[in-house]
């Protein structure tokens, strides 16, 4: 699978994240985009989890130090303005 460094969102914005949006109320990250893949973590609903690469239907993320994929499923996208994140 071909993983993209692509902006998700227009110009002027400078953080894309995911929010977790499930069902079951948790999310695991994986250790590569597959289902089957080892779980790194687990997170709960409406965690938000920094987008670094989008790999297909799944996202490269990082919650903390975990780093890992979640499927695009199960996560609703986000972006602050560039201009938001320097205030932070």
């Amino acid at each position: 699978m071909f993983c993209h460094h692509i902006p998700l969102f227009s110009s002027g914005f400078s953080v894309q994240t995911a929010i977790v949006d499930t069902q079951s109320g948790k999310l695991q990250i994986r250790s590569a985009p597959s289902h089957t893949a080892p779980v790194c973590s687990t997170v709960r609903e409406g965690t938000h989890l920094t987008i670094r690469k989008r790999c297909g239907n799944w996202f490269s993320v990082q919650h903390g130090r975990t780093c890992g994929y979640v499927s695009g499923d199960e996560v609703v996208l986000s972006a602050l303005p560039a201009r938001e994140k320097s205030r932070k």
